[in-house]
Order: C-alpha cells, then sequence, then structure tokens
C-alpha cells in the first residue's frame, strides 16, 4: 500500500488522538479493504466511500445515533506511514463492526489484503457456529471488481451479492447513464450494510489479527511468477 508523509505540524503534535468508541468496543462502523493499485485506489477512494459515506445516512432515519454519522476506516484518510501505517490497520481491523473488501485478482497477492480477510473470515466462522449469533448477516461484505477467475479458493465460500465491475471498467463521469446505474448499485449495497449494521454487535473481544509477514501468497500465473505485497 502507499505511504502518505505527515505535514511538519502533525509531526510537531506527534500522533493523533485515537478514535472514540462508537459503543460496544468497536471505534468504526465499517473496514474498507482493497488492493492500492492505480485504477483500483482511485476508484474507491474518488467514487466508491464518499457515495457510500454519503447514502448510508440516508437508508434509515436516525440511524446511526444522535449527533453521530457512519464511521469508515479507510486507509487513505486515517493512516500516515511506516510503523504507525502497520498499528493503524492492525489496531482498527478487530476494532471495526464490518468489513467490506473489494476483490480483484491482485487483492489476492497482497499479504496486506489477506490478512484483513482472513481476520474477518476467522471472526464470520466464529460467529456463524455460535447459537447465539449464527442467525446474524455476515460481517463480511464482498464486493467483485473484476472477473473472478484468479480469486483465491477461500473467497468462493463468501457469497458475492454486489457487483461492481463495469464501474471500474469503464471508468465513471457524472450525468451518464453509467453514473446512474452506479448510484443505483451503492444504494443497493447501504441498504444491505445498513441491515447488517442495525444488528446488535457481537461483544467486543480480542480478536487475532494475522501477521502479514507470516502470510504465503501463492502466486497466481498471471503475475509472471513474482507474489506483491
Amino acid at each position: 500500500m502507499p505511504t502518505k508523509q505527515p505535514s511538519p505540524a502533525a509531526k510537531k503534535r506527534g500522533k493523533p488522538a485515537p478514535p472514540k468508541p462508537i459503543g460496544d468496543g468497536y471505534d468504526y462502523d465499517i473496514f474498507v479493504s482493497y488492493r492500492c493499485e492505480d485504477v483500483v485506489r482511485e476508484f474507491v477512494r474518488t467514487h466508491f466511500v464518499p457515495a457510500l459515506r454519503k447514502r448510508l445516512p440516508l437508508e434509515k432515519s436516525g440511524w446511526p445515533g444522535p449527533g453521530r454519522t457512519p464511521r469508515i476506516f479507510l486507509d487513505d484518510s486515517d493512516v500516515w506511514s511506516g510503523q504507525y501505517w502497520k498499528e493503524k490497520i492492525m489496531g482498527a481491523l478487530p476494532r471495526s463492526r464490518i468489513m467490506i473488501c473489494l476483490w480483484t485478482p491482485r487483492y489476492f497477492e497482497s499479504k496486506w489484503c489477506e490478512a484483513e480477510f482472513r481476520h474477518f473470515r476467522d471472526r464470520h466462522d466464529i460467529l456463524a457456529k455460535t447459537p447465539a449469533t449464527a442467525k446474524l448477516p455476515s460481517i463480511l461484505t464482498p464486493i467483485r471488481l473484476s472477473d473472478g477467475e484468479y480469486f483465491s479458493k477461500d473467497s468462493t465460500k463468501h457469497q458475492i451479492k454486489h457487483d461492481f465491475t463495469p464501474f471500474l471498467r469503464e471508468g465513471l463521469r457524472t450525468g451518464t447513464a453509467l453514473w446512474d446505474d452506479f448510484e443505483i448499485a451503492v444504494i443497493n449495497l447501504a441498504k444491505y450494510v445498513v441491515t447488517v449494521l442495525e444488528n446488535p454487535s457481537p461483544a467486543w473481544q480480542e480478536w487475532p489479527v494475522p501477521d502479514p509477514d507470516r502470510i504465503k501468497i501463492k502466486t497466481p500465473p498471471h503475475t509472471g511468477g513474482k507474489p506483491t505485497i
């Protein structure tokens, strides 16, 4: 993932204060997981997250609560660089209620993306086997951004209900039919996400986070035999 250097003023202040908890021991409603490659990064930061952030509060009056807006963890807005960047990712994962992961083949070539996915996959599996939480909607929401031919085998266990592939392939411009389709897709996603977040969150605990350095990536043939980070 690319890194972002803090400004001189920020360096003087030191690390920013941690986010205020949103309740139940969590700091974020949603953790957005994606591979920071050029086209995907531009789409996620410029179109996807801003549109979702704007739409979520409109889906139900009074949600998510008085004086609060949905809190989304996205590396572009919440992370600086170096060791602190890693600490923020590792800290935000277990303190986020649900994950939205945007899947491309290169997503599964990244040790960090794989660690993020495995963290929520493991939480999902634990909750699915626990009687009190077995019937709750999944806390892992995958979104397809490309053909799934090179997705990991593990990903096939999770149903993909939302396909944003056309918006990444063709490019988005306001005032076009494609943009109208994109807004409809965001509305449908927001409806689903609010339904998931309306359910009581499982009691927070020290959910373990996989160490990316210990993850071995099986390189798909289209990468030329070189695993990527």
